[in-house]
């Protein structure tokens, strides 16, 4: 039997019809010791009290963050992991299309194969151009980001606890989280799961998740490849900036000495605007550096109160 507790960090917005049977499913399907951390992102239809209903009918331990505002996914798992106990954590949605049944699958293989391990809906049952649009992103992401995923946006994700206090996540960020994971050296696989069409409740998938997901992908690929030497990037578009403006002015500094007249020549110009703007960046580069190295984590969120059972 499975020693080590999990932590299961569901967010939560709106799933009142769903909760009752995931909160069932998960104690009839899932052996060893857990904890259910539900984080409320300001649902309007109760789903937090029920929550806490079901789990203390149930018999499950467990506990309702509720957040002050609706501030997204990110941050209520954020929030969640934050306050988890457990050695694995679970991460999974609330509308019951993830089947609870996968998981102990996934924690086993938590350990010696692997650090974290990502589901792999390969047989969807999502909308065409829901499943469409989820291919082409995660061929983005790959060729991107350089780590190969099949299903980068399975709800299910089982990890070790030191994987979230080592990789940020805010905004969207989460989607990445097994890309972050790879970056750092930790071993992640993919694991083929039974996902099922959503019974109650509304999803949350739209155009405008599409759009901002592909906007965090640009970030992530930038963040993998500078966020630790901001120098690198802004000091190296400066430097050659720079060193453009000074062949310029090198230039125009040999038509003088020649005797020829430099003011009105538009060269003039142009070497000064490089010589400038390269020292900017330059100053950007270690300003950003100085940022990397002084900055503070600040949460994204603010909680409103906390509910145990």
């Amino acid at each position: 039997m499975r020693k080590k507790f999990i932590s299961f960090v569901i967010a939560v917005r709106n799933e009142a019809e769903n909760l009752p049977f995931l909160i069932c499913e998960i104690k009839d399907k899932i052996s060893g010791d857990f904890e259910l951390i539900f984080v409320d992102d300001g649902s309007s239809d109760g789903s937090g009290e029920i929550a806490i209903r079901e789990m203390e009918k149930d018999k499950v331990r467990g506990e309702v963050i509720y957040l002050k505002s609706g501030y997204g996914k990110g941050p209520a798992l954020k929030a969640g992991i934050e306050e988890a106990k457990g050695d694995i954590l679970v991460m999974m949605d609330a509308d019951m299309q993830d089947d609870p049944g996968d998981v102990d699958k996934f924690v086993d293989k938590v350990g010696d194969k692997a650090d974290m391990v990502v589901g792999w809906r390969k047989k969807r049952n999502d909308r065409v151009i829901t499943v469409l649009s989820s291919r082409v992103f995660n061929s983005l992401v790959s060729l991107f980001t350089g780590v190969e995923f099949h299903d980068i946006n399975c709800g299910i994700k089982v990890f070790k606890k030191e994987i979230a206090e080592k990789v940020e996540i805010y905004r969207g960020m989460y989607r990445f989280l097994p890309v972050f994971a790879s970056w750092k050296g930790y071993k992640v696989v993919e694991v083929e799961v039974n996902h099922r069409k959503r019974k109650y409740g509304k999803s949350k998938y739209s155009f405008w998740k599409i759009i901002d997901g592909f906007f965090d992908l640009f970030l992530v690929t930038f963040l993998i490849k500078f966020s630790f030497n901001p120098l690198r990037i802004y000091g190296g578009v400066g430097l050659g900036m720079f060193g453009v403006g000074f062949i310029m002015a090198l230039y125009l500094s040999i038509l003088r000495l020649l005797g020829e007249k430099i003011g009105d020549r538009p060269l003039l110009i142009f070497s000064a605007i490089f010589i400038i703007g390269g020292i900017q960046l330059i100053s950007m580069g270690f300003l950003g550096e100085m940022i990397r190295m002084g900055g503070r984590e600040r949460k994204p969120y603010i909680v409103e109160k906390v509910e145990k059972v």
